[in-house]
């Protein structure tokens, strides 16, 4: 198996962190790059339902443009949290997080064989 284009850690950080907290910590900052680089993960991962819904998350981040991530929280709360409720539900069918061990765990066999 080809060795997962990202940190090992990011994906049990980001779908613990959504699931636990909703998307508050990931707009605080205008700075989307982290869950653009979990995007990519679910991608790598074939976690699709998941993957889906944080598109749609920063698709409606880069349309509230010029107002900053953090004020989506007020001006469209009801959105958010339909993502989230959506989000909770494609990780629980998907797992990505033991999706994303056992692809670096078959990476890590195929580098010792």
């Amino acid at each position: 198996m080809k060795i997962p284009p990202f940190p090992d850690h990011i994906v049990e950080e980001a779908d613990i962190g959504i699931c636990a907290d909703g998307w508050d910590n990931f707009l605080l900052y205008d700075d989307t790059s982290e869950l653009e680089e979990y995007l990519t993960a679910l991608v790598f991962l074939k976690a699709f339902r998941c993957a889906a819904v944080i598109k749609e998350l920063l698709d409606l981040v880069a349309a509230a443009k010029p107002a900053s991530a953090i004020e989506l929280t007020d001006s469209h709360k009801e959105q958010l949290d339909f993502l989230w409720r959506r989000y909770d539900e494609a990780s629980c069918a998907e797992l990505p997080q033991e999706l994303s061990k056992r692809a670096f765990a078959e990476s890590q066999s195929c580098d010792t064989e």
